[in-house]
C-alpha cells in the first residue's frame, strides 16, 4: 500500500462508490468541473483542502486520506 496520498484517487474512489460522474461530484462540492480537475491533478493539495473536501463528502479526514492511499 503506497503511503503517498493522492487527492485524485480519493475523489475517483468516492465518485465510483457513489456511482457519480465527475460533473456530479464537482456540483456536489460546489465547484466547477475544471476546478475539481485542477485540484485532482495538483501534486500539492494542501491539508486544509483535504479537510474541506472530506467534510463536503461527509467523511472524516482520515477516511478520505485512506481512500487516497489505497490502490484500485
Amino acid at each position: 500500500m503506497p503511503d503517498k496520498f493522492s487527492f485524485n484517487l480519493a475523489v475517483r474512489k468516492i465518485a465510483r462508490e457513489r456511482k457519480w460522474t465527475i460533473k456530479k461530484t464537482a456540483w456536489f462540492c460546489g465547484v466547477s468541473t475544471s476546478t475539481l480537475r485542477q485540484l485532482m491533478n495538483s501534486k500539492h493539495t494542501y491539508i486544509s483542502t483535504i479537510e474541506k473536501y472530506a467534510a463536503k463528502f461527509n467523511m472524516s479526514t482520515i477516511g478520505f486520506i485512506q481512500k487516497g492511499q489505497c490502490e484500485w
